[in-house]
Formats: C-alpha cells, structure tokens, sequence
C-alpha cells in the first residue's frame, strides 16, 4: 500500500509542475505573439513601407554604404 501512494504522490507531482509549466508558458506566447501581431499591423501600411523603402535609399545612395 505504501508503494502506491509514493506512486500517486510522485504522478501528483508531476502533474502539479506540468500544470505550472503550461499555466506561465501559454500567457506568455499568447502575449508575445499579440505584441508581433501589433507590431506587423502597425509597419504593414504603406506610408510605413514608403518611410523603410526612403530610409534604405538614402544609405544605399546618400551615405554610399
């Protein structure tokens, strides 16, 4: 009877980390990816693009890097 509750108390255990492990890495990828899906919709419109494209024309072409 001992044997089987060091059994159980070791798959409680287990299952209480795992359980932690998932409750802290889920809110943080779903925070992480919410920041990048902000991110990606904010620098998607054009005047943004157009803002990227002037920067990397004047290195290229002013500044001769």
């Amino acid at each position: 009877m001992d044997f089987i509750n060091s059994n159980v108390q070791l798959f409680t255990l287990l299952v209480s980390i795992i359980t932690l492990f998932v409750a802290i890495y889920i809110p943080r990828k779903v925070l992480i990816n919410q920041i990048y899906a902000d991110l990606f919709r904010e620098y998607r419109s054009p005047e943004m693009g157009a803002a990227i494209f002037s920067i990397f024309y004047f290195y290229v072409k002013d500044c001769e890097r």
